[in-house]
């Protein structure tokens, strides 16, 4: 073979090879780009557990049928937005059909999701109850025909093959921030305004949580009580012997012996131990931070099953949110850090017995009863809020405390001005 006939050969062959790649390469870009998510089912139920919070057994509203298999689609859309205080639009027929009939009545008809809208399909032909909205997926609840069940489904904005078709706004639901109170034994919510209406909740309560549509109470026989959605959903029991708890978004933890045990999701879903020997805790939607054996402060984020990384030693108790950690150490100094939970931290203050992470802000309430809250940078000062104080609770704008027994709650700036809303207090939540 010549010289020349061998290089001619490795040339064409080189050639080839290339465009391969290149094809290879514009096909697997084109599949990546075209990968369809599926939706998470969160809860699945052949009775009604899963629309439960809301008190939905089947109950036949504005005429929908159940037909002979007790569920309905239509039905429990009909129901949810009848206990949101909507007026009877008229029959909508089938699912198929609500969106065009919706929006012939006036009502909006879009691709926005709403908590309180009714997400459709128009093929195969079904609707399903807006619980949740993030930048990311919507969560809904849904009763279905056939198969005759009920569902929880988390539905992702991103590629998800399954996402609605069309969002029905009939009576959409504005969370109102809510602030709940322990007063004598006896659990109370109230949302909106700082002069609203207290409603009685349970009684035989020692502490209350508030997260999103979601209350939580702990009662004198450490059992643990939650419901979701207004305020006068169904309680479900989710956990006995609890000695501690708190919850954030869908995530809700015990501790129970040392025991941590988170559940995330529906109400109904299985609890998944994540550690033993835990004294503190504390949770957001990604990131889980306990105090081991007394000392040491552990973080994971993303999934339940993630591993614990070491974030301290020497620490008393910990505080996260999604992008900052905060823990007070046994000299009571408390230290923050924001971004990777590999970042350097630090020191905001000295002499704190209770700190809490909400949003831009941090509070941390001296050994002195001082109360001191600063936002925005980690680097910030310090403002002197309270005094006095027992205990205290952040949400968005609203600061909380408790001050001899009298609960007080501002909002808006720090300097705002406080506005007593209980007394006989033992704890609060907002």
């Amino acid at each position: 073979m010549s010289l020349r006939l061998l290089r001619d050969m490795l040339a064409n062959s080189l050639h080839h090879k290339i465009i391969v790649f290149i094809c290879i390469t514009i096909l697997l870009s084109m599949i990546n780009t075209n990968i369809a998510h599926a939706a998470t089912i969160l809860c699945r139920s052949p009775g009604y557990n899963c629309t439960s919070h809301s008190g939905y057994r089947g109950q036949s509203t504005w005429g929908y049928s159940t037909r002979e298999t007790g569920h309905n689609c239509t039905n429990y859309a009909a129901y949810r937005l009848a206990q949101n205080g909507a007026a009877n639009p008229g029959n909508l027929g089938h699912a198929y059909n609500w969106a065009t009939k919706a929006r012939s009545k006036g009502f909006a008809v879009n691709g926005t999701p709403e908590v309180g809208s009714i997400a459709q399909w128009i093929t195969p032909g079904h609707v399903a109850y807006v619980e949740k909205v993030t930048p990311e997926y919507i969560e809904t609840s849904e009763d279905s025909y056939l198969p005759a069940i009920t569902l929880q489904k988390r539905y992702y904005r991103s590629g998800d093959r399954e996402w609605p078709h069309n969002f029905i706004h009939i009576r959409d639901v504005t969370l109102l921030p809510r602030i709940g109170i322990v007063q004598n034994s006896i659990a109370s919510v109230k949302e909106g305004p700082l002069n609203e209406i207290w409603t009685i909740q349970a009684r035989g309560v020692k502490s209350i949580r508030l997260s999103g549509n979601r209350i939580v109470v702990l009662n004198h026989n450490k059992e643990l009580y939650a419901k979701e959605g207004p305020t006068n959903a169904t309680w479900t029991k989710i956990a006995d012997n609890v000695d501690k708890f708190d919850i954030s978004g869908n995530r809700i933890g015990v501790l129970s012996g040392g025991w941590l045990a988170i559940k995330e999701g529906s109400l109904n879903e299985n609890w998944v131990r994540v550690a033993d020997n835990v004294t503190q805790f504390s949770l957001s939607s990604s990131r889980i931070g306990i105090i081991k054996g007394g000392v040491n402060a552990f973080v994971k984020e993303g999934s339940l099953s993630a591993l614990w990384t070491l974030v301290y030693n020497n620490a008393n108790s910990i505080s996260v949110t999604d992008n900052r950690i905060a823990v007070i150490d046994t000299s009571n100094n408390l230290f923050a850090k924001e971004g990777s939970i590999n970042n350097l931290w630090t020191l905001l203050i000295n002499n704190t017995k209770t700190a809490i992470l909400d949003g831009d802000r941090v509070g941390a309430l001296s050994y002195g009863d001082v109360l001191y809250v600063k936002e925005g940078s980690l680097h910030t000062a310090w403002v002197n809020v309270a005094t006095a104080v027992t205990s205290f609770d952040m949400s968005k704008s609203r600061i909380g405390v408790i001050s001899n027994g009298m609960a007080a709650v501002k909002e808006g700036q720090l300097g705002s001005l406080w506005t007593t809303v209980a007394d006989s207090v033992s704890d609060l939540s907002l």
